[in-house]
C-alpha cells in the first residue's frame, strides 16, 4: 500500500482532563489518500514530554467502507477514536487507561479523528500507543440488505457485536436476539453468560423530556405490569436486586430506596426496615422477627443506613400479642413502659400544660422513680404534678417492710404531707405518724360535718328501765363523786386527756346516766307525793 508523508503538529491546551469531542480539536491529517484502506500510527515519547500534552490525527479512508481499528495503549492515556458525519462526532472508542481495543468502523464521508492526551503519568519512556487499521471483510455495508455475516446499516461503527442499524426498525411479527421468540413476545433477548441483557442509553441536549426506558401496559381484565423484573442468584453474599435505579429524585438500589432531595433514606433487608439520613452516623429502625416488630437506634451504619454492621439499641417494641413495650422486650401490657428510673428519674408523663413548661423540667403530671434498697420504708414510685420546674403535690407509694407491706402518702402546699394510708389501711391525716392510735382513721385536726352515725359496739343503756336494774343509792353516788370527782363509770379527766373520748361509748354511758338520773327523779317524786298526801291528813285534823 502507498503511504504519504505523516504530518503531525503539537496542540497544547491547558485544559482539565475531561471527556472532549473530537472536533474541538485541530486535526492533522495523517493519511490524506482517500484511497488508503489500510496503515499505523504511533506516538513516539519524544513528542510526550511536556506535560498536558494533546495530539490530534484525521485520517482518510474510503468512503462506505467498513475499517477495523485496532489500538494497543502502552500507558495510562486518554484516547478517542470516533467518526464524523454531518458535523456529529460519534466515538467508536473512548477511554482511559492502557490496554488493547478492536472495533470496526463506518464512515459516509470517509474519516476517521484519532485524538490522545496525557492522563497524569508524566513523560513516558516507551511509544505511547499504536493504532492499525485496515479493510474488515466480514462486514456487508448497505442501506438496506440481507446478510447471515455482520452487518451495519444506516450507521457508522460495529463494536464488539453483529449488527449496527441507523435508523428505524419495525417487526410485525416477532423478534428473537439470542434466541427464538415465544408467540406472545414481540422481543425476546436471551443473553447467556453476559452481563447485559438489554443496556439503553437517551442523551438529549434539547429542552424535552428524555427517557431511559418508557413502559405502558394496559388490560382491563386482569393484572398489568409495567415492568416485570425476575432476578436469582446472587452469589456468596446473596446480592440480587429486582430494581437498581441510580440518578434521580429516588434511587432504588442494594436494598434501599433512597429520596435525594430529602437527603434520606429507606432501607429494607430482611425482616428490617430503616429510616435515616443519608449522610447520617445513625438511624432509626424497624427490626421485624416473626409477628414482632422492634424499633430502635442503629449506631455506624456503613451504607447510607445498611445494617451490615453497627450496633442496634432497642427502644420500642411492639409484639405478636400487640402489646407495646418502651424500655422493656417483653411487655406485659397493651403498654408497658418498662425502663428503669431509679434514683429520682422521670419515667412517663402523662401530660403538659405551657404556663411555667420552660423553667427546670417544666410543668406537668409524671411518674417518677425513686430507689428501694436503702431502706425497707423508702419510697419506690410517686405521681408528681410539677409546676415551673418545683414539685407542687404528690402521691407516694412506700414499699413498706417487706413484698406486700406497701403504703401511700398524699403530699400538698410546696409537696409536703398531709394524708397518709398505712399498710393495715389506717388513715391519718394531718400528722406524718405512720400509726399513732391504731384507729382506722386519725385526724389531728377538727372535723366539721352535718351528721356521724356510729355503730355501738354494745347495747343502748335502755336495760337501765329494766325491773332487775339495780340502781346505785343517792348516798353510794354521793361517796364516790366525793371521793373520785366524776361519775361512776365515766371516764376521768385524766383518762380523757391522754387516751381520747369514744364518741358512741360515751354517749352510750350519758344516756345511761340520763335514764339513772331519771329514775332518781321518778323515786324523788313518790317520796313528795307521798308527803303531800301526809300532809294533807294532818291539816284536815286540825281543823
Amino acid at each position: 500500500m502507498k503511504t504519504t508523508t505523516i504530518r503531525m503538529f503539537f496542540i497544547l491546551l491547558v485544559l482539565s482532563f475531561i471527556s472532549r469531542p473530537i472536533l474541538a480539536q485541530t486535526s492533522q491529517v495523517v493519511y490524506d489518500n482517500p484511497q488508503h484502506t489500510s496503515g499505523s500510527l504511533t506516538l513516539n515519547p519524544a513528542d510526550c514530554q511536556q506535560d498536558g500534552w494533546q495530539w490530534g490525527w484525521e485520517i482518510n479512508i474510503p468512503a462506505n467502507t467498513a475499517i477495523k481499528v485496532t489500538s494497543t495503549i502502552n500507558i495510562d492515556i486518554h484516547l478517542q477514536i470516533s467518526t464524523n458525519e454531518s458535523g456529529v462526532s460519534n466515538y467508536i472508542f473512548d477511554g482511559y487507561g492502557s490496554g488493547s481495543n478492536i472495533s470496526t468502523a463506518f464512515s459516509s464521508i470517509g474519516k476517521i479523528f484519532v485524538y490522545a492526551e496525557d492522563d497524569g503519568d508524566g513523560a513516558p519512556s516507551s511509544d505511547v500507543f499504536t493504532l492499525n487499521f485496515s479493510v474488515d471483510p466480514s462486514y456487508t455495508v448497505n442501506q438496506n440488505m440481507a446478510t447471515s455475516g455482520n452487518a451495519i446499516i444506516g450507521g457508522n461503527a460495529l463494536i464488539d457485536g453483529k449488527l449496527n442499524i441507523k435508523g428505524d426498525v419495525e417487526v410485525d411479527s416477532h423478534l428473537g436476539i439470542g434466541s427464538a421468540p415465544s408467540s406472545n413476545m414481540k422481543l425476546y433477548i436471551s443473553n447467556y453468560q453476559a452481563n447485559y441483557s438489554l443496556y439503553s442509553v437517551s442523551a438529549l441536549q434539547t429542552a424535552g423530556n428524555t427517557y431511559g426506558l418508557f413502559s405502558t401496559a394496559i388490560n382491563y381484565s386482569g393484572p398489568v405490569y409495567g415492568i416485570y423484573s425476575n432476578v436469582a442468584g446472587g452469589g456468596t453474599a446473596n446480592q440480587r436486586w429486582a430494581g437498581y435505579f441510580t440518578g434521580g429524585d429516588v434511587e432504588v438500589y442494594g436494598g434501599n430506596l433512597f429520596n435525594n432531595s430529602e437527603n434520606s433514606v429507606i432501607t429494607i433487608k430482611d425482616d428490617n426496615i430503616g429510616l435515616a439520613k443519608k449522610s447520617g452516623t445513625s438511624a432509626v429502625w424497624a427490626v421485624g422477627s416473626g409477628y414482632s416488630h422492634r424499633f430502635g437506634k442503629w449506631s455506624t451504619p456503613t451504607l447510607r443506613g445498611n445494617i451490615s454492621s453497627g450496633t442496634f439499641t432497642e427502644q420500642m417494641r411492639i409484639d405478636n400479642n400487640g402489646n407495646v413495650g418502651i424500655g422493656t422486650t417483653t411487655p406485659k401490657a397493651k403498654l408497658d413502659v418498662g425502663a428503669f428510673i431509679n434514683d429520682v428519674q422521670l419515667g412517663t408523663v402523662f401530660g403538659r400544660l405551657p404556663e411555667g413548661n420552660t423553667e427546670g423540667d417544666g410543668t406537668y403530671l409524671g411518674v417518677m422513680g425513686y430507689g428501694t434498697q436503702s431502706s425497707y420504708n423508702s419510697k419506690s414510685f410517686s405521681i408528681e404534678h410539677h409546676f415551673y420546674g418545683q414539685t407542687n403535690s404528690s402521691i407516694n407509694f412506700f414499699r413498706g417492710g417487706g413484698k406486700t407491706e406497701g403504703y401511700m402518702t398524699f403530699n400538698t402546699n410546696n409537696n409536703s404531707e398531709k394524708m397518709r394510708i398505712n399498710a393495715n389501711g389506717n388513715v391519718s391525716i394531718g400528722t406524718t405518724d405512720a400509726d399513732p392510735t391504731g384507729a382506722m382513721l386519725t385526724v389531728k385536726g377538727s372535723i366539721h360535718t352535718k351528721e356521724v352515725i356510729i355503730d355501738l359496739n354494745a347495747p343502748l343503756a335502755d336495760f337501765v328501765f329494766t325491773p332487775t336494774y339495780k340502781l346505785m343509792p343517792l348516798h353510794e353516788v354521793e361517796q364516790y363523786v366525793t371521793t373520785n370527782s366524776h361519775l361512776p363509770e365515766m371516764p376521768s379527766a385524766a383518762e380523757v386527756s391522754k387516751n381520747g373520748l369514744s364518741v358512741g361509748e360515751m354517749q352510750n354511758k350519758l344516756l345511761k346516766k340520763v335514764e339513772e338520773l331519771t329514775l332518781y327523779v321518778i323515786e324523788q317524786q313518790k317520796t313528795i307525793n307521798q308527803q303531800s298526801t301526809k300532809i294533807e291528813e294532818l291539816e284536815k285534823k286540825m281543823k
